[in-house]
């Protein structure tokens, strides 16, 4: 076997290394982007968790949720509070749609997130508190929030 011939064995070798390198990295990275993804669905899971665990412990938004789902004015010592706390969860769905469009999220959990989202836009207060802060939104989220609004404005949607 000539020097020649070796070289050739030397680069088929190193080639055959390279591939392989490439094949697990491609592996490692598939892994992560799952672990990721994993990840920011356990991360929402938490904020909605702790948002419902607010709502369900917090005397005063027990009492404000109740009176918005029930028709019921508020009087204007509760407005400011509700007002905040329903711009917070407003915040919680921009970041469920920030997180679809990133693709993080599952197009399936973000047509549920959605229809949630859909369903708490009935209510005055959320509209209120999207038109309240109008240039302070994702502007590709604030067309989603206007799309949904539409939906609700038209029975037919």
């Amino acid at each position: 076997m000539t020097l020649s011939d070796l070289g050739n064995i030397g680069e088929f070798v190193g080639a055959l290394a390279v591939l392989v390198t490439l094949a697990y990295l491609a592996l490692q990275i598939r892994q992560s982007s799952a672990t990721t993804r994993a990840q920011i669905r356990q991360s929402l899971a938490d904020s909605q968790i702790q948002y419902l665990n607010a709502r369900a412990t917090d005397p005063f938004l027990r009492g404000v949720v109740a009176k918005m789902r029930s028709g019921q004015e508020l009087d204007a010592a509760e407005i400011p509070g509700f007002q905040s706390h329903v711009i917070a969860h407003v915040r919680l769905f921009e970041n469920y749609f920030a997180q679809y469009a990133l693709g993080t999220m599952d197009p399936e959990d973000w047509r549920a997130m959605r229809e949630v989202i859909k369903a708490q836009f009935r209510f005055a207060p959320y509209r209120s508190a999207f038109s309240l802060l109008d240039n302070a939104w994702n502007s590709k989220f604030a067309a989603e929030i206007n799309q949904i609004l539409d939906e609700i404005d038209d029975p037919a949607v």
